[in-house]
């Protein structure tokens, strides 16, 4: 079934701080701050994407067609709450579905969102798209709660980065340090 992601509200927080990274840099100036935290967050953005996680906790938006059969799976863990489940009704009225009626799983890796025994997902208008918008927070945390492996990673990209600020050098490709796949391989979400 067809579905979309947009972030409603990022992380607040980068994984790392600046002064993290200029020790794992070995700098002690001050005058390159603003190009290591744009690194900080690409390299965020890198992982997050490489693993198909959230790190920091942010606010995200499910958009689907329609209610699956057996249960919606949430696709970016970890899943730490849904806020909402909101959709548009066989009239084509916006309704918001009571919290009571469904349970939510924020144990399993993708989360996952069914109704309780003995109810069924609401009916949608049909021939519509996004008629189902699963407002939710995921994420470790705040950066303390961020796993080690991932900082590191975020940590050896923003010095690969520094080092090698062109894609090429001398004619070679730079690639993405084989250190940090080898981190985030093990964490990488394979089902979506």
């Amino acid at each position: 079934m067809p579905w979309s992601l947009t972030i409603s509200s990022g992380p607040a927080v980068e994984p790392i701080t600046t002064d993290e990274a200029r020790e794992h840099l070995r700098i002690s100036h001050t005058s390159e701050n603003s190009l290591i935290d744009a690194y900080i967050t690409a390299a965020r953005l890198y992982v997050e994407a490489f693993t198909k996680r959230q790190l920091v906790t942010a606010t995200w938006l499910l958009k689907l067609d329609r209610f699956p059969s057996r249960e919606i799976v949430v696709p970016l863990p970890p899943l730490s709450s849904v806020t909402s489940v909101a959709y548009v009704d066989e009239n084509g009225d916006a309704q918001t579905w009571d919290s009571s009626l469904y349970q939510v799983d924020t144990n399993s890796e993708p989360g996952r969102i069914k109704p309780i025994e003995g109810e069924t997902f609401p009916s949608t208008q049909s021939g519509t798209y996004a008629t189902v918008t699963v407002t939710f927070v995921a994420g470790y945390g705040l950066a303390p709660a961020v796993p080690e492996r991932f900082k590191q990673a975020i940590k050896l990209m923003v010095a690969h980065w520094f080092e090698f600020r062109e894609p090429v050098i001398d004619g070679r490709v730079m690639k993405v340090p084989m250190s940090v796949a080898a981190l985030l391989n093990q964490d990488r979400m394979w089902r979506f």
